[in-house]
């Protein structure tokens, strides 16, 4: 899978599990997961290459239960890696 294709569906993902990604200017940070009240954002700095963006994605939504939703098998390896 290409990687342009693998985030797009990393951040399709990441919606269906509940999470506002927002990309944001970050200066030092990679972003990562927080919860505002009772509402979780993926901060992602938008400066990232394509490929550190797919490593944050991944070791995020490690965290996860995804047992109710659909994931690709490509992904699911990966995030059991």
């Amino acid at each position: 899978m290409k990687r342009e294709i693998l985030l797009q569906e990393l951040e399709k993902l990441a919606s269906k599990l509940g999470l506002d990604v927002r990309y944001e200017k970050l200066d030092k940070l990679k972003g990562g997961v927080c919860r505002i009240e009772d509402k979780y954002y993926f901060i992602i700095n938008k400066n990232l290459s394509v490929a550190s963006q797919i490593e944050l994605y991944i070791s995020e939504l490690k965290h996860f239960k995804m047992d109710k939703v659909f994931v690709l098998p490509q992904i699911r390896k990966l995030l059991e890696e």
